[in-house]
């Protein structure tokens, strides 16, 4: 299963793994906790994760060199961000892209201001003023300050390709792309923690095996489950993604010795799962994306009014899905 689990899960589709995995000595702190969150509702565990998602800034180390200017360090501020990508922007390449997407993109953000997108029902919650500042600075960043390729830009060149073809410096993305930019860029391509505003902040995103509620053979299925939950199961997936239990990605690790993917693995330990109506196929979030999309493209977008037409559209939709 993938961040849709929750639709199956409601839906009554998949199989309560609890008891079977407590019989079979699961231990749950060997887990990220934000990826067992996405596989868990009313303490019931429906899904035990295989890997993670780690989020951070990829930077560009030549183009640093060459307008002679720090690499990003630890503790580093959206102030710290911003005035890093001014000095990196010239007639050849942005300092920064700022992302629509969301969990490469804005969602990293609003968590780092104290956002959220759910209140304590899982009802969608989008306009609130952490939201809205963290929308704000990344439009800033298009608009105001002129660092980052315009959301019209971003339509016409994709922000991966304008960052491997260096025409942008900085970009935030998921440990899903290092493989890609390694490849392009080598040494080249660095890592560094997300920016922190209010707190530290990052999204995350894992898959899970599951079991389908109506199998034929519960027994077997659940068998299989807890072998895959072990670790010495998940370091055999380690060289195709970041393996959830602990001490398993050190394999992975070593796939990428010019990188520093510590910083990848350690996001976890401050993020977020990807929220519900951010990602999933329904009426109620296909709103939110379409505001967000038009943030981007409009440079005189009034935010929190976007926000506060966006909540109520899905306020309303919500409550009948």
């Amino acid at each position: 299963m993938n961040m849709y689990a929750p639709d199956y899960i409601n839906a009554g589709l998949l199989l309560d793994l609890s008891e079977g995995l407590k019989s079979a000595g699961f231990d749950e702190s060997k887990y990220p906790a934000a990826v067992l969150e996405m596989y868990t509702k009313d303490s019931k565990i429906y899904g035990v994760p295989k890997d993670y998602d780690g989020t951070a800034i990829y930077y560009n180390k030549a183009i640093f060199d060459e307008m002679e200017v720090e690499y990003p360090q630890p503790g580093w501020t959206w102030d710290d961000l911003l005035e890093k990508a001014q000095a990196l922007t010239n007639e050849n390449h942005y300092g920064f892209a700022s992302r629509s997407s969301g969990n490469s993109g804005y969602q990293n953000f609003v968590f780092q201001n104290g956002g959220s997108f759910l209140d304590e029902n899982q009802m969608p919650l989008v306009n609130g003023p952490e939201v809205a500042e963290a929308l704000q600075f990344m439009h800033d960043l298009m608009y105001k300050y002129k660092v980052s390729p315009t959301g019209s830009e971003q339509l016409e060149f994709q922000p991966t390709d304008m960052f491997i073809s260096g025409q942008v410096a900085m970009i935030t993305d998921g440990s899903w792309m290092l493989t890609q930019y390694n490849e392009a860029m080598g040494a080249d391509c660095q890592l560094a923690e997300l920016p922190i505003q209010k707190c530290q902040g990052a999204t995350t995103h894992g898959l899970a095996y599951s079991v389908a509620a109506n199998s034929s053979n519960k027994e077997a299925a659940l068998k299989f489950v807890a072998f895959a939950a072990t670790k010495e199961a998940q370091e055999v997936t380690a060289q195709a993604a970041i393996p959830a239990y602990e001490g398993a990605s050190e394999i992975w690790k070593t796939l990428y010795p010019d990188q520093d993917v510590q910083i990848l693995l350690d996001s976890v330990d401050y993020a977020s799962p990807n929220p519900y109506y951010a990602n999933n196929n329904s009426e109620t979030a296909q709103i939110f994306t379409d505001m967000i999309a038009t943030i981007w493209v409009d440079e005189n977008a009034d935010i929190q009014a976007m926000l506060d037409e966006a909540q109520a559209k899905m306020t309303e939709t919500a409550s009948k899905e």
